[in-house]
C-alpha cells in the first residue's frame, strides 16, 4: 500500500511539474492538484524537495529509457546521433517550461539532478553517438568532448537564458533543426574524407 501511494505521489507529482511553471507552486497547491492531503504527501516525503528530487529521478529513469531505446534501434549511428540531440532539446524544453526548473532556484539538490542528467545521459549518448566520428575529429584536433560541450551548452543556451514567452513562441525544435544541419553536414563531409 506505502509502495503504492508513494508510486502514486510521484506520478502525479512528476505530471504537475512537468507542466508549464508557476511561482507559487507549494505543497498545499501540489496536494490541491493531487486531490490528497499535505499530511499524505509529507507522511510519505519528508520535504518538498525530497519529493521533487524523487521526480527528477523518476524523470531521469525516464529519460534513461528513451535513450537506451534509441541506441539499440536498428538505426545508422548518424540518425541515432541526430535523435539523441532532439531529444535532449526535447527535455531541455520540458525542463524550462516546467515548474521544477523554477524549483530548482531554490533547491541546490535538484540543481545537481540536473547536472547529473547532463552528465549520465546527455553527454554519455552524445558521446556514443559521435565515437563513430572520433578519428576523423581528432584528425581535425577537435576532441569528442569539445563537440559534445559544444551541442550540450548551445541547447542549453537556447532555453535557460531565454524567457518563457520567447521559448513558447517558437516552433519546438526550430533551433535544433538548425544544429543539426550544421552537425550533419559537418559529419557527412568527415564520411567522405
Amino acid at each position: 500500500m506505502e509502495t503504492n501511494l508513494r508510486n502514486h505521489i510521484i506520478s502525479d507529482s512528476h505530471y504537475l511539474l512537468m507542466q508549464e511553471k508557476d511561482n507559487g507552486y507549494t505543497v498545499d497547491s501540489l496536494a490541491k492538484d493531487m486531490k490528497r492531503s499535505k499530511k499524505t504527501i509529507y507522511k510519505v516525503f519528508g520535504s518538498k524537495s525530497e519529493l521533487i528530487k524523487e521526480v527528477i529521478t523518476t524523470h531521469q529513469a525516464h529519460l534513461l529509457k528513451q535513450f537506451n531505446e534509441i541506441a539499440k534501434s536498428d538505426e545508422s549511428e548518424i540518425d541515432k546521433l541526430i535523435k539523441y540531440i532532439y531529444r535532449i532539446d526535447g527535455s531541455l524544453r520540458e525542463i524550462r517550461l516546467s515548474r521544477w526548473y523554477q524549483q530548482a532556484k531554490q533547491y541546490v539538490r535538484l540543481k545537481e539532478k540536473y547536472f547529473e542528467i547532463r552528465i549520465e545521459i546527455y553527454e554519455v549518448y552524445l558521446k556514443i553517438g559521435l565515437l563513430p566520428y572520433n578519428d576523423h575529429l581528432n584528425h581535425y584536433q577537435k576532441s569528442l568532448q569539445t563537440i559534445i560541450q559544444f551541442i550540450v551548452s548551445s541547447l542549453e543556451y537556447n532555453y535557460f537564458y531565454r524567457s518563457v514567452d520567447d521559448i513558447k513562441n517558437d516552433t519546438p525544435n526550430q533551433y535544433v533543426d538548425e544544429l543539426v544541419f550544421l552537425l550533419h553536414g559537418c559529419l557527412i563531409s568527415l564520411d567522405d574524407v
